[in-house]
């Protein structure tokens, strides 16, 4: 799984998810702390990665379609408590 966290997710665990065996990229490793979202969304598309955030600006839906004619990406972010996200978000990650 590829990542891509922005700024508030901390570098710390973008380490350890790279120490775990992650690909993973924070916005800061490129210099873009100021990429407005809608180009965050663009770039993970691009790198097929997953935005990993906090921020509650993003709405509850970015939606894009692929370059490909038989195939719809679809980016969905819920507003969760914090421990049920991280439950959900670690499990993801031990499959």
């Amino acid at each position: 799984m590829k990542l891509l966290a922005d700024m508030g997710v901390s570098q710390t665990v973008v380490k350890a998810l790279c120490q775990m065996g992650y690909d993973a990229k924070h916005l800061r490793d490129e210099e873009l702390q100021r990429l407005p979202d809608r180009l965050i969304i663009e770039k993970a598309k691009l790198e097929e990665r997953v935005v990993l955030t906090f921020d509650l600006d993003y709405g509850f839906h970015h939606s894009f379609q692929s370059n490909s004619s038989t195939r719809s990406d679809r980016l969905e972010i819920s507003l969760l408590p914090m421990p049920i996200l991280l439950e959900r978000f670690w499990g993801l990650l031990i499959k």
